[in-house]
């Protein structure tokens, strides 16, 4: 059966609201952290490599 309100898995308002949250939280710790994506791993306590695959998915691209 298909999810009420009509739409797939995974592409839906509270994932569209998660991702939103997860970017403006991570654009605010890169910011904190001077835009250096180790230091920024480290703080919020995630792999560096992670953290590069989440700003991929997100689009994020640090300033150098």
């Amino acid at each position: 059966p298909e999810p009420a309100g009509g739409s797939e898995l995974g592409v839906g308002p509270l994932d569209e609201a998660v991702a939103a949250f997860e970017r403006a939280f991570i654009e605010a710790a890169l910011a904190r952290n001077g835009q250096n994506v180790t230091a920024t791993a480290k703080s919020l306590g995630k792999g560096r490599q992670t953290l590069y695959d989440k700003l991929e998915e997100l689009g994020i691209r640090p300033r150098r």
